[in-house]
């Protein structure tokens, strides 16, 4: 995306762009692979290599015909790293500092907007997965980027690279289901007062197990510790019946 807006003065993508951000996607695959082997094993190195590059070319595909009008403008936006780090660390209610690395935001400028994409391997949960699951990465990340570029947040997408389900999911803002993609689900699409119950609820859940950490207030929870339930690790387990 980089090189893109590099080359053409805009990191958008279309079917215009998309061959122009085709051809840069082989040459830096074939680039980063000289520098680093994807796999130890010589003999899995050019079938990974294949199957990676083919689901690349597919998520850019998908996009390219997404029709979104946001465009791809802040990649890896670091803040509170480090003292070189781009952002500061941005807080939460006054006693909680947020530190991190945004894979990817959209901006439109023009409208004030902005749409964080955190990409995953092959899975992306649901918005209405987010709380059962205790999910606050991509909620978190939209307060951070608002912060800290004065940018309204209409959405936060989970992004997989590879799998069956290619789509993206999580909470936009039903309105600018447009300006996101075509490809929104119905059940990811939320109105006003439920997308800022979504940002407002992993803020104050955020808060809440930072209180209970710098308390002490640690406690096994065998049952709920992995999706699914159950003890991720029975044998070291400290969980005792009362």
């Amino acid at each position: 995306f980089s090189r893109l807006r590099s080359e053409r003065g805009s990191a958008k993508l279309d079917a215009e762009s998309l061959p122009q951000a085709d051809a840069i996607l082989d040459a830096e695959l074939d680039r980063l692979a000289g520098q680093q082997p994807i796999v130890v094993e010589p003999s899995r190195r050019a079938a990974v290599l294949r199957r990676l590059r083919a689901d690349l070319h597919r998520q850019l595909e998908r996009e390219a015909g997404a029709g979104a009008t946001l465009e791809p403008s802040h990649f890896e936006l670091g803040f509170g790293l480090d003292d070189d780090c781009e952002h500061p660390a941005v807080e939460l209610a006054g006693e909680l500092k947020l530190r991190g690395r945004v894979d990817r935001i959209d901006i439109d400028s023009d409208r004030g907007e902005l749409l964080v994409r955190d990409y995953k391997a092959s899975r992306a949960p649901p918005v209405a997965a987010w709380g059962p699951d205790g999910r606050l990465q991509v909620a978190l990340y939209m307060l951070a980027a608002r912060e800290l570029l004065s940018l309204e947040p209409i959405g936060g997408l989970y992004q997989p690279l590879s799998g069956r389900d290619p789509r993206a999911r999580g909470a936009v803002l039903a309105g600018a289901r447009e300006r996101v993609g075509a490809d929104v689900m119905d059940n990811d699409a939320l109105e006003p007062q439920e997308f800022a119950a979504v940002l407002e609820g992993a803020r104050d859940r955020a808060v809440a197990l930072a209180r209970e950490l710098h308390g002490g207030r640690i406690h096994p929870c065998p049952d709920t510790c992995r999706k699914g339930g159950g003890c991720r690790y029975p044998g070291i387990c400290r969980s005792q019946d009362a």
